[in-house]
């Protein structure tokens, strides 16, 4: 019975992390051959550190999918496993719940023409449920493999490069949005969200949710 838990565990962690790292490319790549669409796209020093990250992830879990004991797996394994599935799980179900909440998640820093503030949703729980999701992956592939590295990846290099990646996005949103989006980031968390986050939206002058 653990060697089934452990399998199905490891499964979601590595099979997770492969789909994140795939699709979150794919929308580096979209967001690249259309960026002729955005009045505004940054590409400073943080965005080029943040940008290989998904790739990394692809390569690190590729690498532990080739160490992992798939017949000899002891408690202590088996609940790791199981922690980095849930984390993992999590992760995707933040990331999904952001897309449903906004059907234009692209990779980067951007805007369009004529692009309202979202938060409803995903994005009334948290203000980068897709960042959040990043660090999840990392943290749940590290765990569930009980690997120190991919652990002291996630700790050096994942999270302060993504602390840096929502400051820089959040002073764009800023300059875009003003008192809006000054309004919002004090309503709702970062990264780490609150189980019950306060009104982040305020009535417009006919009294309807602004968005």
């Amino acid at each position: 019975m653990e060697e089934i838990i452990f399998r199905i565990s490891m499964n979601i962690v590595i099979g997770g992390c492969f789909g994140r790292a795939a699709v979150a490319t794919a929308l580096g790549v979209r967001t690249f051959a259309n960026r002729r669409r955005f009045i505004t796209l940054r590409m400073g020093w943080v965005e080029r550190i943040v940008t290989p990250e998904p790739l990394l992830l692809g390569g690190v879990t590729w690498i532990l999918l080739r160490e992992i004991d798939w017949e000899d797996a002891g408690r202590a394994e088996v609940a790791a496993a199981v922690v980095g599935a849930a984390l993992v799980l999590g992760g995707l179900a933040l990331v999904l719940w952001a897309w449903l909440s906004w059907r234009g998640l692209f990779f980067g820093h951007g805007l369009v023409s004529g692009q309202q503030l979202v938060t409803t949703g995903a994005y009334g729980f948290v203000r980068h449920p897709a960042y959040a999701c990043a660090v999840l992956m990392w943290v749940g592939l590290g765990f569930g493999s009980l690997n120190a590295i991919a652990l002291l990846l996630a700790v050096v290099y994942v999270i302060p490069a993504y602390v840096l990646y929502v400051r820089s996005e959040e002073e764009m949103m800023v300059e875009a949005f003003e008192e809006e989006y000054t309004r919002y980031r004090k309503a709702v968390p970062m990264i780490v969200p609150r189980l019950r986050a306060r009104r982040a939206v305020q009535p417009d002058a006919e009294g309807s949710p602004r968005r």
